[in-house]
């Protein structure tokens, strides 16, 4: 039978079907995917109830709560460093297993804090680290599919994306029903516990990983600057006001789309 072309798009329903055929029958794929909802689960459920509980347990401010978001920015300087060592060694998932580690310490850390310094301490020094695992377990698999050329490669790495978004959209859910039902730190260790499970799936075998791990990191900057920006501006312009600037932000990334869509129609 003859191969099937390379060049088929991802819409195709037989190119879903091989790419998740591929997916589930080549180890480190399929455990990545499981791997990448457990992080999106973790962190997505962290992130809203965070402030809570710089807030209520901790007896931060908003604007302190706020400003908590720039220890994000120690995220790019953490993922270039793990992801430079990650291109000379090759060692991408010894490399993925460390960072999620660090992860799980960082968060139950943090869950454990009794005092306000404390989270952004640690979040800034470890848990920077622990973001950096996403990013090699990318470059593991792209070093696979390189090894292996397959018209469906495209195809698998569109899955396993799929499954970090699909943790993020379960995370804040899950991580407001422990939230009410248990506490701010129980769900914190929620989160360390599900950071660490994502070394589970994939077993214990032993100049990508640094463009994964820059690229990752811009949600990571994204994130300090809105929180810095949401905290000082519940304290200038009060808290229901603040939510403008995100309008206004999102409006610009709009109307930045629209204008590179015309250029490249242009060119």
């Amino acid at each position: 039978m003859a191969a099937p072309p390379t060049d088929v798009p991802f819409t195709d329903p037989a190119v879903h079907r091989s790419a998740l055929r591929l997916t589930l029958a080549v180890p480190l794929y399929r455990g990545a995917t499981i791997a990448m909802f457990l992080s999106g689960l973790g962190f997505s459920a962290a992130a809203p109830q965070i402030a809570r509980f710089l807030v209520n347990d901790l007896g931060g401010s908003l604007t302190a709560a706020g400003l908590f978001y720039l220890t994000n920015l120690t995220a790019p300087v953490a993922g270039y460093l793990i992801g430079a060592r990650s291109d000379r060694t090759g060692g991408r998932l010894g490399l993925f297993r460390g960072c999620a580690v660090a992860g799980f310490v960082g968060w139950a850390a943090i869950a454990g804090s009794t005092q306000l310094w404390m989270p952004f301490v640690l979040s800034a020094v470890i848990g920077a680290f622990g973001g950096a695992a996403t990013s090699q377990l990318f470059a593991a698999i792209h070093d696979e599919t390189s090894t292996h050329p397959s018209p469906n490669n495209d195809g698998v790495v569109a899955i396993v994306r799929m499954a970090l978004t699909a943790g993020w959209v379960v995370g804040p859910v899950t991580g407001s029903f422990l939230a009410a039902h248990t506490s701010l730190r129980t769900m914190l260790l929620a989160t360390a516990i599900a950071t660490l499970a994502q070394i589970i799936p994939l077993g214990t075998p032993a100049a990508v990983a640094t463009a994964s791990a820059v690229f990752l990191s811009s949600t990571a900057v994204s994130s300090a600057l809105g929180g810095a920006a949401g905290g000082i501006g519940a304290a200038v312009i009060g808290l229901p006001a603040v939510f403008l600037i995100p309008a206004a932000a999102a409006l610009l990334a709009v109307l930045g789309l629209a204008a590179m869509t015309r250029t490249a129609t242009v060119r």
